[in-house]
């Protein structure tokens, strides 16, 4: 089986562009030339492209849909880790974000969520595993693309390797931080998931 998860381009709050709504992030002009040049790397036609809701990974995949003429599948459980609703971080800038990611994570409280709209690291758990049953039962296709999230990818990994299916605990969340210094995937790497 081989199914290749790709993380999206550079985006606008990768660049710690003034915050949007996480799904309507889009690419930077970096971004958009990093996606372009992504899809001269693929010559044989994907069987299946999956994406997030969220505009960055459509923009990424968009040339690839183009040059196989695809339509993408849309998976919710694709969609990045939004512990922050957007009423917190309206009008911020990264710089500016960053402070309440450091506080978030050093707290580790993985039930905790702020503002309308955030999710709890439980939660987000919780909605990554939806993804991996669809993997596990076969529901991906084989040979396709999936197209999604740092974050997301990070948790992904970690859940595979630590095989967590219930409810993170704060220290289990801790460890998923230090987890998280070493993988963390770069803006249009390339993975086969497992």
């Amino acid at each position: 089986m081989s199914i290749t998860f790709i993380r999206h381009a550079q985006s606008e709050a990768n660049v710690g562009g003034v915050s949007k709504p996480n799904s309507t992030i889009e690419l930077s002009p970096v971004g958009q030339q990093q996606a372009l040049e992504l899809a001269t790397q693929f010559s044989q036609k994907p069987t299946q492209v999956y994406v997030s809701e969220f505009i960055r990974t459509h923009q990424t995949a968009a040339p690839i849909l183009d040059k196989f003429s695809l339509q993408p599948v849309i998976l919710p459980c694709l969609n990045e880790f939004n512990v922050f609703g957007f009423d917190i971080v309206e009008g911020m800038t990264g710089a500016q974000r960053l402070p309440l990611a450091k506080r978030y994570w050093k707290a580790c409280d993985p039930d905790a969520s702020f503002g309308q709209g955030g999710q709890s690291f439980n939660e987000f758990c919780s909605q990554v595993r939806d993804f991996i049953s669809l993997f596990t039962q076969g529901e991906i296709v084989d040979h396709s693309l999936v197209f999604g999230h740092g974050m997301w990818f990070s948790v992904f990994s970690w859940l595979q390797e630590t095989n967590f299916t219930t409810s993170v605990t704060s220290a289990e969340m801790k460890e998923f931080v230090s987890y998280l210094t070493e993988h963390h995937p770069d803006n249009c790497s390339q993975h086969i998931l497992r």
